[in-house]
Order: C-alpha cells, then structure tokens, then sequence
C-alpha cells in the first residue's frame, strides 16, 4: 500500500473513532448523577447510610422521602450529603429529585431562598417549615423550588417529601 493511502486511512479511522467519541458523550454526561435525589419507598425500612462504600458499619437511617445530595461515587456506592451528615449508600433506592411531578416538598428549618443556585445571590424570600413547594429544577447541592407562581433556589439536604 503506498503511503498516501496509509495517510488516508489513519485519517478516516481517526474521523470514525472521533465521532464514536463525540456521540457516546452526551449519553455518558446525561447518565452522570448530579444534584437532588430523593429516598425511595424502602419496604417499610429505611435506607441505611454506611461510613464507608460497603455493607459494614451505619451511620444513619434515611425515611422515605428523605432528600439527598449526590457528592461523589465509588465502587458502585454513591457518597452523599443529609440533614445530619455524610455517607454512603445504594444508589439503586434513590430516585431524582426532579422525576416526581407534583411531589410536595417541606423544610426541616426555615431557609432563605436565593435568585440563583449560590449563597452569595440575593435572597429573594424565605421558606418556612409549613411551607409545601415543588422541585422544578436541581443543581449540584441546590434545587429550584416553586410555590405559587413563585420560584427561587434553596438547598436542597434541608427537604423531605410529603404526602
């Protein structure tokens, strides 16, 4: 084969693998966990939190309902943020935050509520724990709550899912 047709067909080859590479991406980027999820109903029990990612130790029991921030993953366990703590858990009982159409959502305390999705925007209103929103949108550790007609951003660990 001469040397032009070499060149030619790494560069086809580099074009093809290229395009693999680029179409798979938004598969994987969508598939990455981010944000708010909320405990799955467990059966009647509840979702333990492990200190490390196996099945030894506990360091919390999660309610149905509970809200959680996704942090990190390792060995298949997703390490997470709650009211209370960090830990690991079974991804497998979570569900997104922004999955559950007209779930109702409450506060543990009452919280400011920011313009946008960070502490050092301008607080727009507050959430009192009688207060029943809904989650519109997340981001990273925030959620973008709505309570008539009215939307803002809070933290999202500070909720739970009501009835």
């Amino acid at each position: 084969m001469s040397r032009s047709k070499a060149v030619k067909r790494m560069l086809c080859l580099a074009l093809i693998a290229a395009t693999l590479i680029l179409t798979a991406a938004p598969a994987f980027a969508a598939s990455k966990p981010n944000g708010a999820y909320v405990v799955k109903t467990t059966d009647g029990d509840r979702l333990i939190v492990h200190p490390k990612p196996s099945m030894t130790g506990e360091v919390a029991r999660l309610k149905a309902g509970t809200v959680i921030v996704y942090k990190s993953r390792k060995s298949g366990w997703w390490k997470i943020a709650y009211y209370g703590g960090y830990g690991y858990v079974d991804p497998a009982y979570l569900v997104s935050a922004t999955s559950l159409p007209g779930a109702k959502f409450k506060s543990r305390k009452t919280l400011p509520v920011y313009a946008k999705s960070k502490s050092s925007s301008r607080v727009i209103g507050k959430l009192t724990t009688k207060m029943k929103v809904s989650i519109v949108a997340k981001k990273d550790s925030w959620v973008c709550v709505q309570r008539n007609g009215y939307t803002g951003w809070v933290s999202a660990k500070y909720l739970y899912r009501v009835k």
